[in-house]
């Protein structure tokens, strides 16, 4: 049995891809665990469709794999197009758009089969299944999948509570040297799954569930020392919720010091204020943690209740203040255009932004992806001014272009907030990347559009580039 799965290029503020797919990782290890082959063909690293269909042809698959994300969804159902012309290949699909709109991923493309949230399971026992002569696919939680004109949906699946069963995912193979983080030796782990808060905005729960599934400290320390001793020394642990125990979190960062390791790891995605406390931040100061993100949202307390991100902004305030003492780098990433949200609110962010002693701003335009309860009450309260089908192709998060207004917050406005937070965001990232001369050069140069993406190109897709960097931080 071989399968083929196919990461598709969504177009991005970088060129390029910073780090192999998790997701992808821990299918293509569960297989290869049962006697699957399988080859992984990331697009994201300049591969063109012509490219797809000679590996497809090269590989003979059984069965082509492929994640769809919200963003961009259009990219990869033309893709599957192509593939059925060229030749008769069955077609998975997964990631989290299918989690979000099930049946609709079949009727909107021409894939045979989708599997909704957790793959490993599903799609190993779909694997069984296409080696039998009378397979039975309606036997398999977790799977849509087409019986002549018809597309079923079968039952869920339960997610999995002993997340320590999986193999670590199989980034041996991916073509690890030409992502970015192979350039830092630095690899993504994932230590838990799984969010039990209620972000309207967040559909993270729709594919991983509201229940909060760790692995086991010992679990956790074992995968780093496997990358360890194949000579990876910096970590970026991109759970959702890391510190959910804090007791978990604290053995974890113990272990890593009872083994000596020396490593350096950070928390790219964010962690919550409210689950920290000044011991967990000295352990993970301790262990090795440098980096830290906090995903504030707004400052304004009654914004942060509406969109029930269940924080307060004294607790990040407090939070941030703890991290920086420590010495650690420190980002904040803010939302434009919340619900109950005004101009007034917007400017209580960038005013919050620029008193803290951030290393790195993130100012993201708000959008609403299907499943979220964002996107049912702007249906209710607001004005979406796009198609959905357009926005979710065209206009991602880190564009100014406000996807819906509201009568607090109009288009003129959410247009002049994201731009006054963009270069709050152009400042700092500068600064961080190219020191405090440097950086005001560059964030000058960065207002120019086309000057700033050649900018990214240089710094991040070139030997010159990276020249240029190094020599920058030096002065």
């Amino acid at each position: 049995m071989r399968v083929l799965f196919i990461i598709p290029k969504v177009s991005g503020r970088f060129p390029g891809a910073d780090i192999p797919h998790l997701g992808i990782g821990y299918l293509a290890a569960t297989l290869t665990k049962y006697g699957i082959e399988v080859k992984i063909l990331d697009m994201r690293l300049g591969y063109n469709h012509r490219e797809v269909r000679e590996t497809i042809d090269l590989f003979n698959p059984q069965l082509v794999g492929m994640t769809v994300y919200s963003f961009g969804y259009r990219g990869a159902y033309s893709l599957i197009g192509e593939i059925n012309n060229h030749a008769d290949y069955k077609i998975v699909l997964g990631g989290p758009h299918i989690s979000a709109i099930g049946t609709r991923a079949l009727r909107e493309s021409e894939a045979d089969f989708a599997v909704k949230g957790e793959g490993e399971e599903t799609f190993l026992e779909l694997c069984k299944a296409r080696g039998k002569s009378n397979a039975g696919y309606g036997d398999i939680p977790g799977l849509i999948w087409r019986c002549g004109n018809e597309v079923i949906e079968n039952k869920d699946r339960s997610f999995i509570d002993q997340l320590d069963s999986l193999p670590f995912p199989a980034y041996n193979n991916f073509e690890l040297e030409k992502y970015f983080c192979y350039k830092d030796r630095s690899l993504p782990l994932i230590t838990s799954r799984g969010c039990p808060h209620h972000c309207i905005f967040c559909s993270v729960n729709l594919s991983m569930g509201r229940k909060f599934r760790p692995r086991s400290p010992e679990n956790v320390v074992n995968e780093i020392e496997y990358w360890y001793d194949q000579g990876w020394r910096k970590f970026e642990f991109h759970d959702d919720n890391f510190s959910s125990d804090i007791d978990r979190a604290k053995k974890i960062c113990d272990l890593i010091v009872r083994k000596d390791l020396g490593i350096e790891w950070g928390l790219p995605n964010g962690v919550r204020a409210d689950r920290l406390d000044e011991k967990l931040l000295e352990k993970m100061k301790a262990s090795g943690c440098s980096r830290v993100a906090f995903g504030i949202e707004s400052a304004n307390n009654d914004v942060l209740k509406k969109i029930k991100k269940g924080v307060r902004i004294e607790q990040v305030d407090e939070a941030i203040k703890m991290a920086k003492k420590l010495g650690m780098d420190i980002s904040g990433s803010f939302i434009v255009g919340h619900p109950a949200e005004n101009y007034h609110h917007f400017m209580e962010s960038l005013d919050f932004a620029r008193r803290q002693p951030l290393d790195q701003i993130n100012f993201y335009n708000l959008v609403p992806y299907p499943g979220t309860e964002l996107l049912k009450w702007v249906k209710e309260n607001g004005t979406l001014l796009y198609p959905e089908e357009v926005y979710l192709n065209e206009i991602s998060y880190w564009e100014p272009k406000p996807i819906f207004e509201t009568v607090n917050f109009s288009v003129k406005e959410r247009r002049k907030a994201y731009r006054l937070g963009h270069s709050l965001e152009r400042k700092s990232i500068s600064r961080l990347k190219l020191g405090r001369f440097w950086g005001w050069i560059g964030w000058l140069l960065s207002s120019i559009p086309v000057l700033e993406r050649i900018g990214i190109w240089m710094i991040k897709g070139t030997k010159t580039g990276r020249r240029l960097y190094r020599f920058a931080r030096r002065c």
